[in-house]
């Protein structure tokens, strides 16, 4: 058999093809083998397979394919959000932690840039700010920017 593992520009554009026209649809390893197999020489199923999971391997370890059931999987679209600023941002498909350590938390302010809202940390983690914490942040913030 020959080497599956070499990937070709010729067979990313293929995968690449096939998973914009699917977007985020479920589909088998079959199907991206399928999409394959015309372009593989020697013109063997088995070969078409070991490269559909070659890409598939690689598509899930960037986090751009996830599982969707026994034998499917769906491509992760990444959605982006607009900030109060109008910039756009990318969403994560998995929450995300944001931690921070400290033995003063009174002194730290969060601001969502989504939404707007603020929030102040406390002994027992973050709690949403009163408007005296949230002012005084702005003042903060409005010192810092003219300075920079």
């Amino acid at each position: 058999m020959a080497n599956t593992k070499q990937v070709s520009g010729a067979h990313q554009r293929i995968v690449d093809r096939f998973l914009e026209e699917r977007g985020d649809k479920p589909f088998r390893r079959q199907d991206v083998a399928d999409a394959l197999y015309p372009s593989i020489r020697p013109r063997l199923i088995g070969n078409a397979r070991a490269l559909a999971d070659t890409f598939m391997q690689q598509l899930q370890r960037a986090g751009r394919l996830v599982k969707a059931g026994h034998v499917h999987w769906r491509m992760v679209v990444p959605t982006e959000r607009t900030l109060k600023s109008g910039r756009q941002v990318r969403e994560h498909a998995e929450a995300l932690a944001l931690t921070l350590t400290t033995r003063c938390p009174q002194k730290w302010v969060a601001v969502d840039l989504e939404t707007g809202e603020v929030w102040a940390g406390s002994a027992d983690g973050w709690t949403r700010a009163s408007g005296a914490i949230a002012g005084e942040a702005t003042t903060v913030m409005g010192a810092n920017a003219s300075t920079n």
